[in-house]
């Protein structure tokens, strides 16, 4: 699906438009030119960027067809949305927004964490570190063999038992740095990945706040995306359970007020809403910076 929608004629009369103000002429224009999934992006962005002072640069949203239920940030400012969390989340723009704010906050704080591809070039690297010892080792029996070949001559003994052992025991030295090395780097991709979403679910609390939102919406999200068997990196020890609990007690502690006075502070300095584009031959929307939304723009509506 595109970004834009068609919008029968004569939907708004003439006169009802005249008298709205230009910011709701603005956001009128907006639904009628979008479709309802970007046009409810564009607002959920419009007002977490004003609202927690990030709209210097423009933000790029896409809705996708893959099935997911977690959102995902890519590229320059791209956020991701997959339609299946769309549907799942429908009517609840508070959940919403949630995820939205966690793939902002994951560009804001320029997260990196270790993708598949990474992942996988760091795999490939043990092997090769393995395979090189692996050789090592090989060359180290070939050289017990030949001593013990020329000590058992010259002593008229048979030394096949402790060549047997040295054998065994530099293959177990290349097996135990191989899983220990995998367990290194499990531990890390685990660490990094927790630190990460710790940082975007307390911002995305924030953020929501700023903006006047309900800030349990992230609750909902996480309990959205728990049905999700990919949400989860390891399975065997799942994490959003803890991560829920945690926003609970978040919540609790936080202040919502002071965090909405901040946003209001913010929205009073960039009270006019965001220009929109469609971007990508149709297949993403850009929000843009504060620079781009000028009153002209929007008394135009």
């Amino acid at each position: 699906m595109t970004v834009s929608a068609t919008v029968g004629a004569g939907l708004y009369g003439e006169r009802a438009l005249a008298q709205q103000k230009p910011t709701d002429k603005f956001f009128e224009a907006a639904k009628q030119a979008l479709t309802p999934d970007y046009y409810i992006l564009y607002r959920i962005v419009d007002k977490l960027a004003r609202a927690n002072d990030i709209a210097s640069g423009s933000w790029r949203v896409k809705v996708s067809e893959e099935y997911a239920l977690n959102g995902f940030a890519d590229e320059a400012n791209l956020i991701v949305v997959p339609r299946p969390a769309m549907s799942q989340l429908s009517g609840d723009a508070d959940a919403l927004a949630c995820m939205v704010g966690r793939e902002i906050s994951h560009h804001v704080r320029k997260h990196n964490a270790i993708g598949p591809g990474e992942q996988a070039a760091m795999r490939k690297q043990i092997q090769e570190e393995a395979t090189a010892a692996a050789q090592s080792n090989e060359n180290s029996k070939r050289g017990w063999g030949m001593g013990l070949g020329i000590l058992g001559g010259v002593l008229g003994v048979n030394t096949g038992g402790i060549q047997s052992a040295v054998n065994t025991n530099t293959d177990r030295a290349t097996a135990k740095m191989i899983a220990e090395k995998e367990a290194e780097l499990n531990k890390r991709i685990a660490e990094t990945a927790a630190r990460i979403e710790k940082e975007a679910d307390e911002d995305a609390f924030v953020y929501l706040a700023r903006a006047g939102r309900d800030p349990k919406g992230c609750i909902r999200y996480l309990d959205v995306i728990s049905r999700d068997p990919k949400a989860e990196p390891d399975p065997s020890n799942p994490q959003i359970p803890g991560r829920i609990q945690s926003y609970r007690d978040f919540i609790d502690r936080a202040s919502a007020a002071k965090y909405k006075a901040e946003g209001n502070t913010y929205l009073s300095r960039s009270p006019k809403p965001l220009t929109y584009a469609i971007a990508d031959n149709g297949a993403s929307l850009r929000v843009d910076s504060t620079k781009g939304s000028t009153a002209k723009q929007i008394d135009s509506f």
